[in-house]
This record gives structure tokens, sequence and C-alpha cells, in this order.
């Protein structure tokens, strides 16, 4: 079994990808932008044996900005999924191996030990490669498998009328009254109509309560879409040539991600983004693809407005994993102790926090403090 690290300018990095399904997550370019703006080394781990080959991008961050006490360069690091569900991608032998997934997990994982990382966190992909959840029932030092969400797709592959269906009644009133009200469609892989997607995207993030720092900055829309190239097209759903709803879809090998949206006044349930949901859907199915991915929105929950909105147009609910790996648990509690004494909090109250790993923790919510007492 060998172990290598590849760099996004490896040109085997991009040679993987031409013989492995995957999703624009794992494509070099956009690992490299996420690193940029995260501030952390971008690196995929390769890990081969004869035909089964498991590859997983990943970005190393230093804890020194969370923990202003330590020096940058001798700062702790740990390791985190790009954002988005850039999961590890299996050969199709690897997918059929009874033991070289575990085998290539715990070499991975002693050789990210020997680096001296604290933690990672890897999210798993709702779509592919379903083997990865099991990853977390194996018994292995410091990993845990938790879900943190729900994600709504469709399945391409129905017939039109049953695909037709997946979609609320609503929804298809909606679309209809859209139509009927001179609503048309338009798409477009120019980088010239990014501004115009940019303020619908940017207006409705901040009606949903979005703070600036969840929110993408026009420069990073643009960064994106010259890193996806052909991968990336805007939809627009126009009334006399004014952009009323906007989405911006990405296309990888089978599938077509809704990755952003927006919509005039936060028109998110109204007819312009129903009318602009089934024309994608429309459009996905007529390029042949097998699944159109709309995402968690938030949280993944009942309680996320996004999600809700998702789940009018399909009743397909996946779950959404995680793996969670405790790679120096001396360090890591050591981290959790310096945290607490910067943010005022007992570490007790930091462990409770839902962040992971603790020490990144921003705040902690009142709720999740009281829970955090009551237990001591």
């Amino acid at each position: 079994m060998e172990l290598y690290c590849l760099k996004p300018s490896d040109a085997y990095w991009g040679d993987l990808l031409q013989a492995i399904p995957h999703d624009f997550y794992h494509l070099p370019d956009y690992v490299a932008l996420e690193a940029r703006r995260l501030n952390a080394t971008p690196e995929g781990l390769l890990v081969r044996q004869g035909d089964c080959y498991f590859f997983l991008p990943y970005l190393i961050r230093s804890c020194a900005p969370m923990l202003p006490d330590y020096i940058a360069d001798a700062a702790p690091q740990d390791l985190v999924s790009p954002y988005g569900y850039a999961s590890a991608l299996l050969s199709e032998a690897a997918q059929q191996s009874e033991t070289f997934l575990v085998a290539a997990l715990a070499m991975a994982i002693a050789f990210w030990r020997d680096r001296q990382f604290c933690t990672a966190y890897l999210r798993l992909h709702p779509l592919l490669y379903p083997e990865l959840v099991a990853l977390g029932e194996v018994e292995l030092e410091g990993l845990e498998r938790r879900e943190v969400g729900r994600s709504i797709a469709i399945d391409l592959s129905l017939e039109d009328e049953a695909l037709q269906f997946q979609f609320s009644q609503r929804s298809r009133e909606k679309a209809e009254q859209a139509r009927q009200d001179g609503l048309t469609v338009r798409w477009s892989d120019s980088a010239a109509d990014l501004p115009a997607f940019a303020a619908l995207y940017h207006s409705t993030m901040e009606q949903l309560g979005l703070t600036a720092e969840q929110i993408f900055e026009p420069e990073y829309l643009s960064d994106l879409a010259q890193a996806l190239g052909e991968h990336f097209h805007l939809c627009f759903i126009e009334q006399q040539g004014v952009p009323m709803a906007a989405s911006f879809v990405i296309e990888t090998c089978d599938l077509v991600q809704c990755h952003l949206s927006g919509a005039e006044a936060a028109m998110m349930h109204d007819a312009p983004s129903a009318l602009m949901m089934m024309e994608i859907c429309d459009w996905a199915k007529a390029r042949e693809h097998d699944w159109l991915h709309l995402g968690t929105g938030l949280e993944g929950s009942a309680s996320d407005a996004l999600y809700r909105f998702n789940c009018q147009f399909s009743a397909l609910s996946l779950p959404v994993y995680s793996l969670r790996l405790v790679l120096n648990g001396r360090q890591y509690e050591q981290l959790i102790h310096e945290r607490s004494k910067h943010i005022c909090l007992d570490p007790a109250e930091i462990r409770q926090a839902p962040t992971f790993p603790a020490y990144r923790a921003e705040n902690v919510p009142i709720e999740t403090i009281s829970l955090a007492k009551k237990t001591l």
C-alpha cells in the first residue's frame, strides 16, 4: 500500500479525476481557491494498492488565529474539507474491496499523526460513495461520525411525468403563473453576468439574516467562476430583461449543483424562484445528468428557510455526515483550555459546543452553556 501527497498544481490530481466520478469540490482549482479564502494550505492525499484508490482533498489550517498567544509558525494545525462535500473518492476496485477502505483510512490517520496535526473534520458527500458512511462504525482511535443535517436532491432518471410530481402542487402553480406573467429563462456562461447574479444573491442572503462573514463576496464569486471554467453556468429568470431570480449552477460528471441562488426582494418562495428551479431541473435532465442536488440550505433542518424552500421540489431528503477525528488528544484538550481562557468560558462549556473542533468555537450558544452547567 502506497501513500502520496499531491498539490493542486500536480498534473496527477487532474488525471485521477478523469478516471473517478467526482464533484466540483474535488477540482484542484476549487481546492486551491478555498485554501486562499481560508488562508490555508491545500493538499490531496492518495492511498493506492493495485487498482484500489482512495483520494481525499483537504485544507491544512493553523490554529494561531483562534489562539493569539501562539506564535503562528509554532501553532498546532488541523485539517478540514473544502467548503461543500469534498469527501474521499474511490476507484471501482476500492468500492468492491472488503478491506482496502478501512486500511486506507488507518494509513491516512497514521500519516496525519506523524505530521502532528491535531484534528481532522471531513465532510461526506450525500450522493457519492455511500461506502464512506460505514467508516464511522469502524473502531479507530479518535474517530466519530455525526449526521450534520439533511440535503435535498432530485433523481433525474425518473420519467418526465414522475419527475414533475416531485415538485409540490404549489410550486408547479407558481411556476405556471410566472410563465403566464411573461417571465423568461436565460442561461449564461459569461462572467460579465456575475454582477447581476451577485446583487440578487447578496440581497437574498442579507434578508435571510446571514452575516457578512457567511456571504460570499463578488470578488470570490468571480474567482469561483474562473476556477470552475466550463463547469459553471448562470440561470436567470427575467421579466422584460430584468433579472428577478438567479442561480449559480455547476455541473460535474453526472451531477448538477444549485450552488448559490438569489431572488429580487428575497422572493425565494415566489413564482420566479419556482420557475427557476423547474427550468434548472429540465435543463439538467436534457443534458442527461443523473442528479440535481439542491443542498442543505443553511442548517439542513426543518427550522431552516432555505431547506424548506428546497423541499418544495423533491421529497428525497438525504442525510449528510461528517467524520470527526481527534488525532492528538492531549493537544486537543490543551487547545480547548487555551480557547476557554480567550473567550472566558469553562472548558466544559466549550466541549458542548456544536462546532468541531471545539477550540474553534467563535461563541457558545446560551442553551449550550446551560446544558453544560447541568452536566457539571
